[in-house]
């Protein structure tokens, strides 16, 4: 295997030894004390691992977050355990879909540009596809007995998932007595007669600030996948998994050149004393380069050229414990070029549209826009505050949420595409002079345009910042308070669906529907006792309400 270098001297010394390569990928020529280069994934490789995941991205978050990981890291080795933690930490505390906007930090992180368009288009449009054709096709078949026995059965088994994660998060954040607190004022502000989940955001924050600061345990909490490890979690066993320091062993890239080699010419910096000795033979010490040449502040201490050479990524050599060097991906800080264009690309067909259209068309704009702007929290936090401006005003009933929420629950991609079905009927149910098919779709065009674009905007963005800015004095207990108000206001969702499911008929004689309390019970039993799949915990609901409907009468 050729080791990528070529024959000419770095030096007027003797040609120092060469680095051996153990690792089976193409590089590129490069001398001695440069960096080793490999090319990035291609679009092939890039469509493929992403196309998976969004065809089989079942069981909102948490499922997503462990399905990327299996791919990206364990199937690819695109990631390490560290670098993959990193990005879904930094993903819970910007505004947005988690899933989506982790799953183009990977994109970005491993292939640039191209990367990150790739991914974040193939993790929604299959998704967004099917949401579209179950929106669309809604009324045609849910007025029936039996359809209305499906659309009975979503609601329950999506009010026991709710129930479920609002425990799950709970959990998670490890609460005590200051965050438990700001989870309770969330809540009230976000159930009737006040109803405003924005108010209740914004209060957590502040709450956070003012009395979430010696705390700790509550501010450094940060809610993950509950099937996907934390970044504690990850980075231990990447260490001490046997599998692993094989595989990290195998990869290592050993250095025997001389530090002058390294260094830049006329360099008197002294070279670095030797790593310690190990139980490996004849393990010489990691590379050491001078500080001028190379320092990423982005990549954990990582060895990284300043420039980057196009159409390749760099293989950095990470050094590890023990003396040991692990290959890693790093990509570019995003140019604020490109941000201003895909800022750009966001902003102004929303202006054109909302100032053609007028009406609930500009109404409808003005709500998504405050979402993409300060829609933290999660999907569920979403998805719970535009549930509440869409039924406050009068653009959808109050169990079309959860009907939504099922719809996005049985589809693949992220659970906010309940806001693409909650969108095509709200211009659907007054289309103004077009049909109501091409209202409702552009309802939801609209509503995954002014999503997803302003997901990945913040990502790219905040990408280079991050590792600065989450241990802030300021911003990390505002940040806690925000996962604490989210808690409640997923809370005051999950209740607020359970009344609209489990109680029917006008206010004036209102009466338990005892067919739709049976299937929660059931379904509620069974999480109890074994936990269960979004996607298995669906399909059981509208079985168990069916074979009610037709055994029972109820």
């Amino acid at each position: 295997m050729r080791t990528g270098f070529d024959d000419s001297p770095v030096s007027d010394g003797p040609l120092p030894t060469m680095l051996t390569i153990r690792e089976e990928c193409p590089v590129t020529t490069a001398p001695v004390g440069r960096m080793v280069q490999r090319e990035a994934p291609s679009t092939r490789e890039l469509v493929r691992a992403f196309g998976k995941v969004g065809c089989l991205g079942f069981g909102g978050p948490a499922g997503q977050a462990a399905l990327l990981q299996r791919v990206v890291v364990d199937e690819r080795g695109w990631l390490d355990a560290r670098s993959y933690a990193d990005g879904l930490s930094l993903c819970t505390v910007l505004p947005g879909p988690e899933a989506m906007q982790l799953a183009t930090w990977i994109g970005w992180r491993v292939a640039g540009a191209r990367g990150a368009t790739i991914a974040a288009a193939l993790f929604v449009l299959p998704g967004a596809a099917c949401v579209w054709v179950a929106a669309a096709t809604w009324k045609l078949w849910s007025g029936g007995a039996v359809g209305a026995s499906v659309v009975e059965g979503l609601r329950c088994a999506v009010v026991c998932l709710l129930c479920a994660s609002v425990i799950q998060l709970a959990q998670r954040l490890h609460l005590r007595g200051r965050g438990l607190a700001v989870a309770v004022v969330a809540a009230v502000l976000a159930l009737p007669p006040i109803s405003t989940v924005p108010l209740a955001l914004l209060f957590g924050a502040l709450l956070g600030i003012v009395i979430m600061r010696g705390s700790p345990s509550e501010v450094l909490a940060v809610p993950r996948s509950a099937s996907a490890p934390g970044p504690a979690a990850i980075v231990e066993a990447a260490k001490t998994t046997p599998a692993a320091n094989a595989t990290a062993a195998t990869k290592t890239t050993q250095a025997t050149a001389t530090t002058a080699a390294l260094r830049p010419s006329g360099s008197s910096r002294p070279s670095a004393p030797p790593s310690a000795p190990s139980s490996a033979p004849d393990r010489p010490a990691a590379p050491t380069l001078s500080e001028g040449e190379l320092r990423d502040p982005d990549s954990h201490g990582a060895l990284a050229p300043r420039r980057d050479v196009e159409g390749v990524r760099v293989l950095a050599l990470e050094e590890r414990e023990g003396g040991e060097s692990e290959s890693v991906f790093l990509a570019r800080p995003p140019r604020k070029s490109g941000l201003l264009l895909l800022a750009s690309a966001w902003i102004a067909p929303l202006v054109m549209l909302a100032a053609w259209q007028g009406g609930r068309v500009a109404e409808l704009t003005r709500v998504l826009l405050e979402l993409a702007l300060f829609g933290f929290g999660g999907a569920y936090t979403m998805v719970a505050w535009f549930g509440d401006a869409a039924v406050e005003r009068a653009w959808v009933a109050p169990s079309m949420v959860a009907e939504a929420l099922g719809v996005a629950e049985a589809t693949p991609g992220p659970l906010v595409l309940a806001l693409q079905f909650l969108s095509h009927h709200a211009l659907a149910n007054e289309p103004g002079a077009t049909s109501p098919f091409l209202a409702g779709s552009m309802g939801a065009l609209l509503a995954a345009w002014s999503i997803f674009l302003p997901s990945a905007l913040w990502v790219l963005a905040a990408a280079g910042a991050y590792e600065r800015l989450r241990s802030a004095p300021l911003l990390a207990p505002l940040f806690a308070g925000v996962r604490s108000a989210s808690l409640g206001v997923l809370f005051a969702l999950g209740l607020e669906l359970a009344v609209a499911t489990l109680w029917q008929g006008a206010s004036a004689a209102r009466f338990v529907d005892v067919g739709s309390l049976a299937t929660c019970l059931a379904l509620g039993a069974w999480l109890v006792w074994q936990r269960a799949s979004a996607p298995v915990l669906l399909v059981a609901g509208v079985a168990l309400r069916l074979l009610l409907a037709k055994f029972a009468g109820v």
